[in-house]
Parts: C-alpha cells; sequence; structure tokens
C-alpha cells in the first residue's frame, strides 16, 4: 500500500472509530471506546483483505489484541465466565501474526526469485 493509501486508510479509521465511539455512547455501551475501534478496524481489515493487501494482517492483528483486552476487561469487571472467548481471540492473534508472517515472506520470494531457487535446490535439509 501506499503512503497515501496508508494516510486515507488511518484517518478513516479515526474518524469513523471516534464517530462509531460517540455513537455506542449513546446507546449506553461498556467499552465503547475498545469496542468501536475493533468493529472499525474489522471493516477495514476485510476490506484490504478482499483488495488482497498484505497490510490486513496488520489490522487483523490490532483487532485481535484489542478483543483480548475487551473480553479481558468483561472477564474482570462483570464476573462472567468469559475467559472461552480470551482463549478464542488468541488463536485468532496465533493465526493472524502466522499470515503476516507468511504473507511477508511470500512477499519477499516474488521479489527474490533466486531465493526461492536456493532453497529449493538446497539438498541439506
Amino acid at each position: 500500500m501506499t503512503k497515501t493509501g496508508w494516510l486515507y486508510t488511518i484517518v478513516s479509521i479515526v474518524v469513523l472509530t471516534i464517530g462509531y465511539g460517540f455513537f455506542l455512547k449513546y446507546l449506553e455501551g461498556n467499552f465503547v471506546w475498545t469496542d468501536s475501534a475493533t468493529n472499525v478496524l474489522s471493516i477495514t481489515a476485510q476490506i484490504l483483505m478482499l483488495k488482497r493487501f498484505a497490510e490486513q494482517w496488520i489490522l487483523w492483528i490490532s483487532v485481535n489484541v484489542l478483543s483480548i483486552i475487551l473480553w479481558a476487561n468483561a472477564l474482570i469487571t462483570q464476573g462472567r465466565n468469559d475467559f472461552s472467548m480470551l482463549v478464542m481471540w488468541t488463536a485468532f492473534l496465533v493465526n493472524s501474526v502466522y499470515g503476516y508472517i507468511n504473507w511477508r515472506k511470500l512477499y519477499l520470494l516474488l521479489l527474490h526469485p533466486e531465493l526461492f531457487y536456493f532453497i529449493s535446490t538446497d539438498k541439506s535439509r
């Protein structure tokens, strides 16, 4: 993604998060800012995924970290049994980190195909 694309994406995320946060506050929701950020980032990451941008994984990682924080806060403040949600979002975090690493590795191999040839012909492994 270009620098201009990143700028538009970040500005859009900030504006939409603030707008949606105030809407959730009007509805008297809990953890409105974290919830707002996770929703806006999820939609943005989904759009980037449809356009096949590798940067989507950075947003998915952010969504997963914020969701872990959100569910940990719910577990601590409300005392419900939300431990399974923490496990699920942690698994999603591991998956998104793996996805980012894998997409980055494939991108580097496309830029430098000679590395792929070297790796595929290495008989010492």
